[in-house]
């Protein structure tokens, strides 16, 4: 019986050899897009428009399955096997870990500035003002914009790198002046989120903020 349905299926949408290959590649460029390139869609065209995109990824991936269990069936295994490696290499590279690393070793940031401005008491006034004061305080006029913390025995500064998975969801790379209190409650609040880490070195982190779920393969926490 569905031996009939596939063979049905692959009468009606008759695609080559050539046709399965563009739409494999196709897939994969969109998907390594998609992923390479997540944080400035979501800057530039916001989470919605990229739900729109990983739907379309849903469908295509859907597509590509049924075509290449197909081409399996009649002992053409190189094109399942394509989709295979293509799906693995999407789903468990760590993308937004690599990418943060990356802007870590190579672009500071205006880290180092940033840090100093805290320890020097350069934000002591806006911090003081803030009402409540676990929570930390945004500057905005800055790229990327950062949020800062200072009481009497830690100070924290977050990097925002963008949204990942949902916009309630975020990632950066987190500062913290005391690294044996990485797991306080403090930080915590401070985030607003639970978080994975990974540590980047010197007091620095890359961390995964997410909502009561259970971590992804490319963001389980490292020390």
């Amino acid at each position: 019986m569905i031996k009939k349905i596939l063979t049905v299926f692959n009468r009606k949408i008759k695609l080559t050899k050539m046709s399965l290959k563009t739409l494999l590649v196709v897939f994969g460029f969109l998907g390594l897009l998609q992923r390479l390139f997540y944080f400035q869609l979501d800057n530039f065209f916001g989470v919605k428009t990229l739900d729109i995109l990983f739907i379309v990824l849903i469908v295509l991936a859907i597509i590509l399955l049924i075509l290449t269990i197909i081409k399996a069936a009649k002992k053409q295994f190189k094109p399942l096997c394509i989709f295979i490696f293509i799906i693995t290499t999407l789903h468990f590279i760590p993308f937004e870990y690599i990418i943060g690393w990356t802007q870590f070793k190579f672009n500071n940031n205006d880290r180092e500035k940033i840090t100093a401005n805290l320890k020097n008491g350069i934000y002591n006034d806006i911090l003081i003002k803030q009402p409540y004061p676990q929570y930390g305080i945004w500057i905005e006029d800055h790229n990327p914009r950062f949020q800062i913390f200072k009481d009497s025995t830690l100070q924290m500064v977050f990097l925002w790198q963008g949204h990942i998975r949902t916009h309630e969801e975020y990632c950066g790379v987190l500062y913290i002046s005391d690294i044996k209190q990485i797991d306080s409650n403090v930080v915590n609040d401070f985030l607003g989120r639970e978080f994975h880490k990974k540590y980047l070195g010197d007091n620095w982190y890359y961390v995964d903020c997410y909502i009561n779920r259970t971590p992804f393969p490319s963001t389980s926490s490292l020390r």
